[in-house]
């Protein structure tokens, strides 16, 4: 725990999509979609067997929106006071939920962010939920459409102030390849993050493994991060030399049948002389 995977695209385009953890081999812990559209709420619903589907759609359309399941056997609590406000110049759908197990407890947060709006508000709006979040000792994870190109970050100020205020937050970027990709450009507009946290169980060294998923189902890649315990994976069993009696004669034994005359009496030069008898040993 924890596997998340961030499916962006249009509703009609992302219900193959959904169950993508079946195509990879993986049962994802939490799938985070966006623009799911009001009209295929009760579809959602009802398509992935063993998930719990929650949601946020907007007031007065029935397209945008965002949704996230959860696989059914974790607890799973919506933590309203961390949801941002949707505004006229920065109009965003979002979910927060803390998530947890016996032996793991996360936020993750679901956002929408609609395209073409204000994003200095949306830094400000997002900045506020981040300070909320920073008091809380459990690892984070944010996962959307955020509809903010990351690859203009070193040419748009207010691109790099958005960033910027994340990474100050502790949140860093997992998803960093283009995301959506088309004959004529590449943008990473489809973001995931990890804070790590302060729990007692985070200060077990984890390994983070993402990236995109090709997929041409939606004209967005579905990106996924997963957050592995190092204790779980196989341990790597280190290359040692092992002087032991028996391997000490074997070694001799070796370097009397090996011939030396090339390093002997073919080489002038000391130091190639030298470097052909480290080749031989």
């Amino acid at each position: 725990m924890y596997d998340c995977v961030n499916v962006p695209g249009y509703c009609d385009k992302v219900i193959l999509e959904c169950t993508i953890s079946g195509t990879v081999d993986l049962d994802f812990d939490v799938i985070v979609l966006s623009e799911i559209w009001t009209t295929n709420v009760e579809f959602y619903g009802n398509i992935l067997p063993g998930y719990d589907f929650h949601y946020d759609l907007p007031d007065d359309s029935r397209v945008e929106g965002v949704g996230i399941y959860v696989k059914n056997v974790h607890k799973q609590r919506e933590m309203l006071q961390f949801k941002l406000p949707n505004t006229q110049s920065a109009r965003v759908e979002n979910m927060w939920l803390e998530i947890s197990n016996d032996k793991n407890k996360y936020i993750i947060g679901g956002i929408y962010r609609h395209p073409n709006q204000k994003i200095s508000e949306f830094t400000d709006l997002l900045d506020k939920t981040l300070s909320q979040l920073s008091s809380q000792k459990l690892p984070r994870i944010i996962a959307g459409d955020i509809n903010i190109d990351l690859s203009k970050c070193s040419v748009n100020s207010d691109t790099a102030s958005y960033v910027n205020n994340l990474l100050l937050n502790n949140f860093m970027p997992t998803i960093i390849m283009p995301t959506r990709i088309t004959y004529n450009t590449a943008s990473i507009i489809d973001h995931m993050y990890y804070c790590q946290g302060n729990t007692r169980s985070e200060n077990k060294l984890k390994t983070i493994k993402s990236g995109n998923i090709l997929s041409n189902i939606s004209d967005h890649l579905p990106n996924y991060t997963l957050i592995i315990n190092k204790s779980r994976e196989k341990a790597t069993r280190p290359l040692v030399r092992i002087f032991s009696h028996k391997n000490n004669e074997q070694f001799l034994n070796t370097l009397n049948t090996l011939n030396w005359n090339e390093v002997v009496y073919k080489e002038m030069d000391v130091d190639a002389a030298y470097s052909n008898f480290i080749k031989v040993v």
